[in-house]
Parts: structure tokens; sequence; C-alpha cells
């Protein structure tokens, strides 16, 4: 896409006036600090960043959606590394209906595939979308409305299968890892904590079967308590992190990096690949793959991202990352893009500590947030927060997991992104070094995050959003619009899978 129809269709969505009008705050720090963030939106003016369009295009021009979250009080940060505390206070926008897809969206430009190519993805990946688009609002309600409130906060967390663990059975094998490589060492608790989904790693691959079972019986488990299926997930983006490659279980499989597919220039490579992870994925069991990476290396002495990306050029990388989740999507897997709001500038890893970007607003919008609206506009369904500090953006030290300016006023508001977010794994030194994972749970439920991944103490964290919701910290208003959006994506797998309960299917 070249700049002057890049432009064009930029200055359509941002023309949208605002609809929304949002109720006083009740926590009077809260709101102003958010109200100051949102006049800081309206007012920045000046132009920088990489791939930036040649006419002039200010961020004020940014649109804003109905509000889809609750904006509640958070950890405050202060200016100094290490003093964040924790708010306990909450405050409530407007609930709408953005859990209902908008049927309309411009037409944007992906990959270039031949012709073949181009109708295969259209039928396939469209017909997974219209099922995501298409689900019936009194089914959710529905199943909503039979969940109890223990079962809706279960189904914000995706956890290892370890989390799941009875501390009696916690036993370390010979390498001194406490691994699970078999249903019956998690069924107990999968029962009483109804989780919305597990994550494997290397350590939980012995071989295809084993793979397959351990999903099989996570999902139906899943499908028999609630009457929906299990998110499955797995990290296999190609290159240097790829689970299922590097464990050998499906043979010889070769897996480019993305930096290598995007130095073909053919961004129907990138699909190839990504149909070609998806369908390993699917017949494993797998209906989630955690790629893929949509950052722009903007930063080339960046710590962790060297081969994990599509390169330097923000439009290129959304072309080859929208690419590579269509070829997830065609084999009825979802794909998650990551890591918003960019982790290419960065010149720390989140893995380790305090990580963060110095880039402006408008330089974010010129160039890190470029692919991320293209998946916005694609109405793909999931992305993943990253443990990224905007400081330049919003005065605070609050990764944007934690962040209620950047996850409901950029991504939700000014992006419209009405899809799950999900947190990178909350047991990164970027939040376990600087918050307590009692505030970090809290912390990023009010930010907006509707799965979390990886808390840092699963079993304890999870009683702790519950008593978060009953004392009223948190409104169970808050945790239904995560849970509705959930409920949709669970249903839109379920069908494609031909997995929805009998109970539900009517």
């Amino acid at each position: 896409m070249n700049n002057r129809n890049f432009n064009r269709k930029l200055n359509r969505k941002l023309n949208r006036k605002l609809k929304w009008k949002p109720k006083p705050f009740q926590n009077q720090q809260m709101g102003s600090q958010l109200a100051a963030f949102m006049l800081t939106l309206s007012l920045a003016g000046s132009l920088a960043g990489c791939a930036r369009p040649n006419s002039d295009l200010s961020a004020s021009a940014f649109s804003d959606t109905a509000p889809s979250t609750e904006t509640a009080a958070v950890i405050s940060s202060s200016d100094d590394a290490g003093s964040e505390s924790s708010s306990k206070s909450a405050a409530d926008t407007s609930q709408q209906a953005s859990n209902q897809s908008s049927s309309s969206s411009d037409s944007n430009q992906t990959a270039s595939k031949s012709s073949s190519t181009t109708a295969t993805t259209q039928t396939k990946s469209d017909t997974l979308m219209e099922d995501l688009l298409a689900i019936d609002q009194k089914q959710v309600e529905a199943i909503l409305d039979q969940m109890s409130l223990e079962e809706k906060c279960a189904q914000m967390f995706i956890v290892e299968p370890e989390a799941l663990l009875p501390d009696a059975s916690a036993a370390p094998n010979e390498n001194g890892e406490v691994t699970v490589t078999d249903y019956s060492q998690i069924a107990a608790m999968q029962q009483s904590i109804p989780v919305g989904g597990i994550i494997l790693f290397g350590r939980n691959l012995q071989s295809a079967d084993q793979v397959q079972n351990l999903l099989a019986q996570t999902n139906q488990a899943s499908i028999n308590q609630l009457g929906l299926p299990a998110l499955l997930g797995i990290d296999e983006e190609g290159g240097s992190v790829a689970r299922i490659a590097r464990s050998g279980i499906l043979g010889q499989i070769d897996e480019p990096g993305a930096q290598e597919i995007a130095d073909t220039g053919d961004a129907n490579q990138a699909y190839q690949e990504g149909s070609e992870i998806g369908r390993h994925l699917h017949d494993l069991g797998f209906n989630m793959d955690f790629a893929p990476v949509m950052d722009v290396l903007t930063n080339p002495d960046n710590p962790v991202m060297q081969g994990r990306t599509y390169g330097n050029d923000p439009q290129k990388a959304a072309q080859f990352a929208l690419a590579f989740g269509k070829g997830l999507l065609d084999q009825d897997v979802l794909p998650v893009y990551k890591h918003f709001p960019g982790h290419g500038d960065t010149a720390e890893d989140s893995h380790e500590g305090y990580t963060y970007s110095n880039k402006t607003l408008d330089e974010l919008l010129f160039c890190e947030l470029i692919p991320f609206q293209e998946a916005v506009d694609e109405k793909m369904p999931l992305i993943m927060a990253s443990h990224i500090a905007l400081p330049n953006v919003t005065n605070s030290q609050l990764p944007a997991t934690l962040s209620p300016d950047i996850l409901t006023g950029i991504l939700r508001y000014r992006m419209g992104f009405q899809g799950l977010i999900v947190t990178d794994s909350m047991e990164m030194k970027a939040i376990t070094s600087r918050y307590s994972s009692t505030d970090a749970i809290g912390g990023t439920i009010s930010a907006g995050t509707d799965l979390i991944l990886m808390p840092e103490n699963f079993q304890s964290n999870y009683w702790t959003l519950v008593d978060k919701v009953k004392s009223g910290q948190i409104s169970e208003d808050r945790i239904d619009e995560s849970v509705r959006r959930i409920i949709r994506v669970k249903l839109a797998l379920a069908k494609s899978q031909n997995q929805l309960s009998t109970e539900f299917d009517q």
C-alpha cells in the first residue's frame, strides 16, 4: 500500500465523530489522569516516525469508538522506578455493546498471493471470520447467565498446565522440573477451576499422540462443564520460537523465521508458512497460536526481536503478519497478533525487567501502531499486550498490560479494537520485579485485559480476582464484558470445529 492510499484510508477512519460520553469518574485522581491523557491524544500535532504519510495528519484525527471496558483505578506509578503502589477503588464507564462486532469496515490490502491461493484464503478465512462476527448475542447471554462468578473469573486465565497441579502431585522429575504430560495430572483442578485455556511448552511435548490426548481431554472437560471449548495455545512463530518444530514430535519441520521470509519479498510465503504451521497445530489439537509478531524492528540493537519480525517497514510488517495470520485461520487456528504497542523499538528485554519506548504518540501512530491498526481493521480476534511502558505518551512508567491509557484509551477507544486483549506472560520480570502478583492481577483487569496469560501464582491470583469482585473493588459488569468476548470467540471456534455442545447449538 503506497503512502497516498494509506493516507486516504486513515483519513476516512480518523474523521469519524465522537459517539460516547463517559460517566463521571468516581475516582477523582483516575478521572483526571485519563481526562488529561485523552486531551493529550486530541491535541498531539507534531509528526515523526518511520514510514510517515506525506500529508499532515495529527493524532487528534483518531476517532473514538464507544468504550467497551470499565476503566477502574489501577496501580499508580511515580517518576522513580520501583515506587508503584496499588490503588483499590474502581470506577465504571458506560457498558455498551462493543462486544458485537460492526458489520462493515474498510477493505485493506493484505498479502500478495496467486489468484488460486487468494481464493482459498477468502473462502476459508472468511468462514471462520463470519462465525466470529455472526455469533448470536442471545446465545452469548444465555451462556453467561448460567455461569457463576467463579466460573467467569476462571475463564479469564490461560495458564501452563503445571499451574493446575494439586500440591500433592507437584513432585519434580529427574531433571528437577515439575511437568504435566498427561491430563490425569490436572483433571481435578480443571474441574474445580475451569480456566479459559492452557498454553503448552517444549517440556509438555513428548509425542504427537500424547499431545493430542492431553489437549483433547482438556478440551472435552471444558465442553462438558461449560458447553465451551478451551483455548489451547502454543508459541509457534517459526524460526527461533517454534515449540513443535524444535520438539521433533512431528519429525523434521522447516519453519523459517519472520525476517527470513520478509527477505524474500513475497508475502505469499508468510501465508504459506502460517497455513502449514496451522495445519500441524490443528492436527495436534491446538486452536490458538501466539503468533505472528507484528512488531516493527526500528531498533537494530533490540535484544529480543532479532529475526522474529518482518523488518523495519510498518506496512510490510502489516502485510506479512496478516498473511501469516490468515494462513492460521484457514486451518481453524486463532492468530494472536503481538506485542502491542510494539516491541521493536526497545533496548531492553521485558523477560528481564523494566522495558520502555521513548517514542511519542505521533511517532507510534505512523510506525509501530500501523500493523496493529491493520489487524483491527481486518477484525482480527486477538491482540497480545506487552509489558512495555510509554512514558512520553502516558507520563507514567506503567507497562501497557497495566495501563488503561494504553489498552483502553488507545487500543479500545482510539483504534476501535473489539476483540480479545491477552497479556504477555505475567511471569516476566517486567511485572514480577516491580509489582506484587495481587496488584498485577487487579491492575491488568482494570486496564482492560480480557485474558491473563501465565500469572505468577495462578491459584492464589484466581481467588484474589474473585475476592476483588465480591468486595466491589472490581465490578462484576467489568468481568462480564470480558467473558462475553471470550464466549463469542469460543462459540465461533466450536462451530468451525463442530465441537458445539448440543445444549447451546439451538
